[in-house]
């Protein structure tokens, strides 16, 4: 992907974590959605949400989409729910 490529993927996803809750473990509101290993070693699942900060990460999920909706997925409101 080009440079304008990247910009532009950026922006999609940072717009689609606007839906994302703030960190569990250190309350950090900034947070970022990666790729996560080689679509050949995970083939179905390959994005995540990870904190900067504290360096947590939450499930994979087959979109980023479904990646945010995993990070959100929280038990009590206060810890994240990481095993779906």
């Amino acid at each position: 992907m080009g440079h304008r490529g990247e910009e532009l993927h950026d922006a999609l996803n940072a717009e689609k974590l606007r839906d994302a809750l703030s960190c569990p473990f250190c309350g950090n509101e900034r947070l970022g959605v990666f790729e996560g290993p080689s679509p050949n070693l995970i083939p179905r699942d390959s994005w995540y949400v990870a904190c900067p900060r504290c360096l947590s990460n939450g499930p994979y999920g087959r979109t980023v989409d479904q990646a945010i909706h995993r990070w959100n997925g929280r038990t009590d409101g206060e810890t994240a729910y990481f095993n779906e």
